[in-house]
């Protein structure tokens, strides 16, 4: 750990990586006001729509819910830089709470707010830095994508609502329904957001903490999907330094860089890694609009196929835990100690860290 990003202000001591996340993921989906929000349009309808004329909705009537959904919501991308920078710097306080026990737990209110105040509280790097502020960004175009589907949503109830005379009771029940039951696609979306981003955040802070040359031992929970299943759950990837540049569709197929890049990807972690435009589907469309039949389907390339990375998807809530494999080791999805059975870890060793390591050899990183 480098002695720059030792903040003794933060204290960190009987930490549970769950539920530091789902504490942070709470936080963030509360902080959308959801019960506010809907006895606000709830209100709103009643009073400006007059639904209960029978009248179908003029284009002022859309332009008027499409400006009061949008301006609830745009108050919030405030909070989204809020939330992703404590997220950051959660992870590294619990990357270095792993390494230097303390005694008193993390308490989200102290943690900074801004970029620019995690980047000098915590020395962070240009890069670090860098990753932080593409957190925002990224949880920013989430959130207003958000914000268009809730648009189109409260617009639709309404229409139906008006079309069919309902009246307010239904249009209360209607969106009420939309915005709290957990089946609901709007519900999921704005979970989706809170969720992803949070855990985006918390791992981008921990690898962030972690330094080149050291490794990262993958946890799902029971339920996860079978890319996080066969990429993440007890798998073992060192951490490198990123090249500034670590596309590789560009070289040519059999040359030597196309296979570095390609087996980086698929063997290591790095600050700023991410599966954006990347599917776990193995194969693709020609045509978009033809379906699935088999004279439309191509398998991917590999530059569009999933990769390790934290998240792997929306909903993911992987997490990534230091490990040294000179130490520990991986059996039965839990880290164990050297100690307890050098015949079992020297087994480990030898079939999953030793080829890792002669990768990294081969390709100079």
């Amino acid at each position: 750990m480098r002695a720059s990003n030792a903040v003794p202000k933060y204290e960190v001591g009987g930490i549970s990586h769950l539920e530091q996340l789902r504490q942070l993921e709470k936080f963030f989906y509360d902080g959308f006001e959801f019960e506010r929000f809907y006895a606000d349009i709830t209100k709103f309808a009643e009073e400006k729509l007059h639904l209960e004329d029978g009248r179908p909705l003029a284009l002022d009537d859309l332009r008027e819910i499409d400006g009061f959904v949008r301006r609830f919501f745009e108050k919030k991308l405030a909070d989204v830089e809020l939330w992703v920078v404590r997220g950051f710097v959660l992870g590294k306080l619990i990357e270095r709470g792993e390494q230097v026990p303390a005694l008193r737990p993390i308490r989200f209110e102290d943690l900074p707010t801004k970029v620019r105040e995690a980047a000098r509280e915590f020395s962070l790097t240009a890069r670090e830095t860098r990753a932080l502020e593409w957190a925002v960004s990224h949880g920013a175009e989430h959130l207003t994508n958000a914000t268009n589907d809730t648009i189109n949503t409260v617009q639709q109830v309404i229409f139906d609502n008006a079309k069919n005379r309902k009246g307010y009771r239904a249009l209360r029940r209607d969106l009420e329904t939309e915005f709290f039951d957990n089946d609901s696609e709007l519900n999921r979306n704005w979970k989706r957001v809170a969720i992803s981003e949070s855990n985006n955040a918390f791992n981008q802070g921990y690898i962030a903490q972690i330094g080149g040359g050291e490794w990262v031992c993958g946890f799902s929970l029971p339920d996860a999907c079978p890319p996080c299943k066969a990429l993440i759950d007890g798998r073992v990837y060192p951490v490198i330094r990123p090249e500034a540049d670590m596309s590789y569709s560009h070289h040519a197929p059999e040359s030597h860089e196309r296979a570095k890049y390609e087996w980086l990807w698929e063997h290591a972690i790095w600050l700023e890694k991410d599966n954006f435009g990347r599917s776990g589907a193995e194969r693709k469309r020609i045509n978009k609009d033809s379906g699935n039949q088999p004279e439309n389907l191509l398998p991917r390339e590999h530059h569009e196929k999933y990769m390790p990375a934290i998240p792997m998807h929306p909903y993911c809530r992987c997490r990534w835990v230091r490990l040294n494999p000179e130490k520990m080791y991986v059996a039965g999805g839990e880290m164990k100690m050297r100690v307890m059975n050098e015949a079992a870890w020297r087994a480990w060793h030898d079939s999953v860290i030793l080829p890792l390591q002669a990768g990294l050899a081969q390709y100079a990183v």
